[in-house]
């Protein structure tokens, strides 16, 4: 009798990817603290490099994280929407 057991088991282990959309890998938080980025999601020791993505968002929200990055898009400084204050 073939050990079915195994072929699944192997199958799963080739196959499976994660479906996760991680978050809060890029903290906004004081240097000395461990943050990454600044207020303005610049990131500490570059001159312009910025982080606009799910990493700076602290925590998972309840939904797919999409909508979320795009607001966090339109406050880049180098999007047209961007507030003219920053």
């Amino acid at each position: 009798m073939p050990n079915f057991s195994f072929q699944v088991e192997e199958y799963v282990l080739n196959a499976y990817t994660s479906s996760a959309h991680p978050v809060g890998t890029a903290a906004m938080l004081p240097r000395e603290k461990g943050g990454v980025v600044d207020t303005t999601l610049k990131v500490y020791g570059t001159t312009n490099i910025r982080v606009v993505d799910a990493s700076v968002i602290p925590l998972h929200v309840s939904t797919h994280p999409q909508a979320t990055i795009y607001v966090s898009d339109d406050n880049d400084y180098g999007s047209p929407y961007a507030h003219p204050n920053f």
